[in-house]
């Protein structure tokens, strides 16, 4: 599921913002990096992110 959610993402930037997708990576870590609890609704919540690391050249 995290990883659909990242390309979905890449896809928006890609189609709307014509961004290079050669330009961008993609990486899902599912379970293993919570921000926070998810025996919670709002945790679970938190947890359904995209991060973004821009780079500059």
């Amino acid at each position: 599921l995290g990883k659909r959610r990242a390309e979905v993402v890449k896809g928006y930037l890609v189609l709307r913002h014509q961004v290079d997708p050669k330009r961008m990576t993609t990486l899902s870590y599912g379970e293993s990096r919570p921000i926070a609890d998810n025996r919670t609704r709002e945790g679970r919540a938190l947890n359904r992110r995209v991060e973004f690391k821009v780079l500059v050249r």
